[in-house]
């Protein structure tokens, strides 16, 4: 165990100072089947949360590799590329009083077999203005890894320049799965959620999605529960977006052309569902598909496809708008 000062103050801690000669890897890191529990403290890599360090590797404020276990309460990590860093088959099980700022790249990531689970509500968020990423994530699930949120919380990407049109807050690539449980307390997620090449992101209910939301080359994203503003819906190259019982508003004030896009062999479907695209179309094409179930109602969206046979509305879909099929 690394205990730090119990009376919950998080007055101890790990800190990585600047300029060091030799490459740290992380504020704390744990190899070769390593298991410890790590409890009231604070862990930082502030000074490496850029790519403008010497080195040739991300620096992480906690890095787990090579099959260890590690349980963590009551703990406040900061900076870093990455601020957890689970990878090569191992797991984290990450308890009451964990919050994580400053990173980077990623807060939560889940590499190469890597397992982390939630037990409490989290919160997670990145540098603000300053970041150097592209496309940073608040969870990052990548090669055939699971992160699973069974008690809810905030997730919230980094941003600065240069920055996606939809930065991605979630993002489950590469075999890959990510599970949001249906919990009391609910989860907001600021980003953009996507899941990609043979991925899936899983959601149960109580979830607020401030952002996009796409699925593509082959990804899977199953949502119920759902309120999502924000941004666009994508399902394309052959991949699924399922609702249940959900609330879809994808346009705003900075991208009110957004709308739902389905594309090369992409397939949603919303079932119980409301769809409220503020006089936008939703899209199909390139043998994309779009099913409609249940007390779905549409609010008067046009729909532009191809052919007709790429839709599917049962009666019970309510307030259809025009639809307009025609063959390229």
């Amino acid at each position: 165990m690394i205990q730090g000062d119990n009376s919950g103050s998080m007055d101890d801690g790990v800190r990585l100072p600047p300029g060091l000669s030799e490459h740290p890897v992380a504020a704390i890191a744990l190899r070769q089947s390593t298991a410890v529990r790590i409890d009231n403290l604070a862990l930082s890599a502030d000074n490496y949360a850029s790519q403008s360090y010497p080195f040739g590797e991300d620096v992480a404020a906690l890095g787990v590799a090579e099959q260890s276990w590690v349980e963590i309460s009551d703990v406040a990590f900061s900076g870093g590329d990455f601020t957890v860093d689970v990878n090569n088959g191992s797991q984290a099980s990450l308890r009451q009083g964990i919050s994580i700022v400053g990173y980077n790249r990623a807060g939560l990531s889940a590499y190469n077999h890597g397992l982390i689970r939630t037990h409490d509500p989290i919160s997670v968020s990145g540098i603000v203005g300053q970041s150097t990423e592209t496309y940073p994530y608040a969870i990052l699930a990548e090669n055939n890894s699971v992160v699973e949120i069974t008690a809810g919380g905030s997730f919230s990407g980094a941003s600065g320049q240069p920055v996606d049109e939809y930065p991605t807050a979630v993002w489950s690539g590469d075999n890959s799965s990510i599970r949001f449980a249906d919990s009391a307390i609910p989860t907001t997620i600021n980003g953009a959620i996507e899941s990609a090449y043979s991925s899936m992101v899983r959601i149960s209910g109580n979830l607020v999605l401030n952002g996009a939301m796409a699925a593509y080359h082959r990804g899977y994203i199953r949502a119920a529960g759902v309120t999502q503003s924000g941004g666009p819906i994508y399902s394309g190259d052959a991949s699924t977006i399922r609702f249940e019982s959900s609330r879809l508003t994808p346009p705003n004030a900075a991208f009110p052309w957004a709308t739902l896009d389905i594309y090369r062999q992409g397939n949603l479907r919303a079932n119980d569902t409301e769809v409220n695209l503020n006089g936008n179309r939703i899209y199909v094409s390139g043998f994309g598909f779009l099913n409609l179930r249940g007390e779905t109602d549409l609010n008067f969206a046009d729909i532009s496809c191809h052919d007709r046979n790429q839709i599917s509305i049962r009666s019970s879909v309510d307030n259809v708008g025009f639809v307009s099929c025609f063959q390229p």
